[in-house]
C-alpha cells in the first residue's frame, strides 16, 4: 500500500560525536540492532551517546515548547477557549516526571535489582535530590509530606494512574516560583520545573565525563537498558 504524501516520514538523523567517530541516529534500532555500533564504543562514547539522544528525543523538543516567548504550538496547544478545547501541561508534565525517574535508574542502578522489586520512587527521588534539590525535600504546610513525597504520589502517579493529580495539588504557570501554597493547594509550575530540570541533566552529564563515582553505575545501567 503506497504512503500518502503527507504521512510523517522523516530523514535518520545522522551526527558526529567525537573527531572520527561514526554517524549515529541516537535510536537505539538503527545504531545497536541494524549497525552493531554501541558494542565498540568506550564507557565516555556510550555517555556522549546517551547524553546526545537525551537531548534529541527529551529535552530539546521541551526546550522548545517552553521557549520564553511561548511559540505559536504553545498557545496552540493551550487553546483552552478552542472547540474542543486543549491543555497539554499535564501530559508534558507526565513525561517530565517519568523522565526523571529513568535518568534516577541510571543514578541508581541498584534500586532497579530484583530485591528492590525496581524501587521506582527511589530513582525519582534519587535524581531529585542529586540535580534537582529544589524540588527534593522542601517542606510544604499542613499536614502534606515534602515536595518530592507529594510529586511522587500526587503528580507522576495520579497522572500515570488516573489522569489526575490527585489530592491538593494542581499545575499553575508561575511568574516569579517554581511551587506555591495557597492555603489549598500546592501549585508546580511546569516551565520552573523544566528549567530546573533542563539544569540538572546538563550537570549530570558534566559529573558522567568527570566523575569515575558517577560513570561506573551509569555504565551498569546503561549495558542493561541498551544492550550490545
Amino acid at each position: 500500500m503506497p504512503i500518502p504524501k503527507d504521512h510523517y516520514l522523516t530523514e535518520e538523523p545522522m551526527v558526529k560525536l567525537w573527531e572520527g567517530g561514526p554517524s549515529l541516529s541516537l535510536f537505539y534500532d538503527y545504531d545497536q540492532l541494524r549497525d552493531n555500533k554501541l558494542g565498540g564504543m568506550t564507557d565516555q562514547q556510550k555517555a556522549s551517546w546517551f547524553t546526545a539522544r537525551i537531548e534529541m528525543i527529551f529535552l530539546g523538543p521541551l526546550r522548545e515548547v517552553f521557549a520564553i516567548p511561548p511559540p505559536p504550538a504553545f498557545h496552540h496547544l493551550m487553546a483552552k477557549s478552542a472547540s474542543p478545547p486543549r491543555s497539554f501541561s499535564i501530559a508534558l508534565m507526565a513525561t517530565m516526571l517519568s523522565g526523571v525517574e529513568a535518568l534516577g535508574s541510571f543514578l541508581r542502578p541498584d534500586l532497579c535489582r530484583p530485591q528492590y522489586r525496581f524501587d521506582n520512587k527511589g530513582m525519582f527521588k534519587a535524581f531529585l535530590e542529586k540535580y534537582m534539590p529544589n524540588w527534593s525535600n522542601q517542606s510544604l504546610p499542613q499536614g502534606n509530606p515534602p515536595l518530592n513525597e507529594f510529586l511522587w504520589v500526587n503528580f507522576r502517579n495520579g497522572i500515570a494512574h488516573g489522569f489526575q493529580i490527585s489530592g491538593c495539588g494542581s499545575l499553575e504557570f508561575l511568574e516569579d516560583k517554581p511551587f506555591n501554597w495557597t492555603g489549598e493547594i500546592v501549585q508546580v509550575c511546569p516551565i520552573h520545573f523544566f528549567q530546573d530540570l533542563d539544569a540538572g541533566v546538563k550537570t549530570y552529564s558534566a559529573d558522567l565525563s568527570q566523575d569515575p563515582c558517577i560513570l561506573k553505575p551509569f555504565i551498569e545501567r546503561f549495558a542493561y537498558v541498551y544492550p550490545s
